[in-house]
């Protein structure tokens, strides 16, 4: 499971890079950059000793997000960046707060998917299913990067594949 929430992560991360180099300041592109080491790092090998180095740089990597958004509360990034970390210290209930504070500022497709992730995380199935329609509305490609295969199921299926799949013109 935590391989997966971890290769999530790093999609999320790399989605965000462009925007975060172009827009935040230097403290939160190392963030980023550590995140995303330690995650891959906790990706390639998922042994006890990197699952508590991950949690130790999240913990300080939070630390740090906290400050920095005192100073820019409007940096969505950083409220994606701790949601992230919270993952990692498999605090789902603290993510969903940060992907719900950053949907107050942007309505973009990768945190209501992000935020559907970890909802089916906590347990609420009918709630991940309402927020990551919106992301699958946008992009179908989307569906990849749902984190559980029985909600990747589900989501496949009528009625659900109605609401999102792009629909085709009709051939002459």
């Amino acid at each position: 499971m935590i391989r997966v929430i971890l290769a999530a992560s790093i999609a999320l991360v790399t989605l965000g890079l462009a925007y975060r180099e172009s827009y935040l300041g230097n403290a939160s592109n190392v963030i980023a950059r550590q995140q995303e080491e330690n995650v891959k790092l906790l990706f390639d090998s998922g042994s006890n000793t990197d699952r508590q180095k991950a949690a130790l740089a999240a913990r300080q990597n939070l630390a740090i997000i906290r400050k920095q958004l005192r100073i820019s509360p409007e940096a969505i990034d950083l409220y994606m960046l701790a949601a992230v970390n919270y993952r990692v210290l498999e605090r789902p209930d603290d993510a969903i707060d940060m992907y719900t504070t950053a949907l107050k500022y942007d309505r973009r497709p990768e945190i209501y998917l992000q935020l559907g992730n970890s909802e089916f995380e906590r347990g609420n199935h009918d709630a991940a299913l309402r927020a990551i329609l919106p992301a699958l509305k946008f992009n179908p490609l989307y569906i990849e990067a749902v984190t559980s295969a029985s909600l990747r199921t589900t989501l496949s299926s009528p009625p659900y594949l109605q609401q999102w799949q792009r629909r085709e013109p009709p051939s002459p």
